[in-house]
């Protein structure tokens, strides 16, 4: 992961802020749900930020047409913050799906499924000692 700078930092959460704002009043495509901002990444030199997105309740194929949607739109989107940021310098917007979340509800969903079975588990072991005292 690149070092961070607190310049880059601060960027990156304004960023943040002003798109969602953005995004939630200005963009009305129908492909573009409820959108989350996860993070947003800008580099050292302020050139490039990378925007991780995740859609609440999406299928991955919803989440890939909301990212495409929104990298489309980059330029608009880029304006508008731009306009409320007021810096010299306005980095290029990358839009990225953010899979963490998606991680985690999987690796939820495993555990759930592998809890009961230890649970029953654990008192038939209980049970059996038990009886035999």
């Amino acid at each position: 992961m690149a070092k961070d700078y607190p310049r880059s930092r601060r960027m990156a959460e304004q960023i943040r802020r002003e798109l969602d704002e953005v995004i939630r009043e200005d963009v009305d495509d129908p492909r573009v749900g409820s959108v989350t901002l996860s993070e947003v990444q800008v580099s050292r030199d302020l050139g490039q930020a990378h925007i991780y997105v995740s859609v609440l309740g999406a299928q991955a194929e919803e989440v890939e047409s909301c990212v495409e949607v929104l990298n489309q739109a980059h330029g608009f989107l880029r304006t508008r913050v731009a306009k409320k940021i007021r810096s010299k310098r306005m980095p290029q917007l990358r839009f990225v799906h953010d899979t963490a979340f998606d991680r985690a509800a999987r690796l939820s969903a495993i555990i759930d499924e592998v809890a009961p079975q230890n649970e029953s588990q654990a008192e038939s072991d209980v049970d059996s000692e038990a009886s035999k005292e």
